[in-house]
């Protein structure tokens, strides 16, 4: 998330309006519309779309930033492909890092990383 809170601040905040974050493997097998063009949208991960909350792998370690409670979240969000406007995308990534650094200060760092904090 560092990396695109400075690039989203110093290189592209005036070139775009709109940004989606993408692994740089992802194959898509359908149409991938204007219908994902939102103020945030995420895609469900494909291994947690139809199980429920208690098997989602939220971090579950109160320490951590990222926690999410068992009896909380109603959707698993995969890190592969999100986006959304520009500066809603600055404030996520923006956030998603801070608290990741918050983590790193106490020495704990979220299960899946960027994507445990992302949900």
């Amino acid at each position: 998330m560092k990396w695109a809170t400075i690039t989203i601040d110093k290189q592209i905040r005036h070139e775009a309006d709109y940004l989606f974050m993408m692994d740089i493997d992802s194959v898509f097998h359908g149409r991938f519309g204007a219908e994902s063009l939102s103020q945030l949208s995420a895609v469900l991960h494909r291994g947690y779309y139809k199980t429920t909350r208690e098997k989602f792998p939220y971090e579950r370690r109160a320490k951590s930033r990222a926690y999410i409670p068992l009896d909380e979240g109603d959707y698993y969000y995969t890190a592969a492909v999100w986006g959304g406007y520009l500066e809603d995308m600055y404030k996520l990534v923006r956030y998603c890092y801070e608290e990741s650094e918050v983590d790193a200060k106490n020495g704990i760092e979220a299960a899946w990383q960027e994507e445990s904090h992302l949900n």
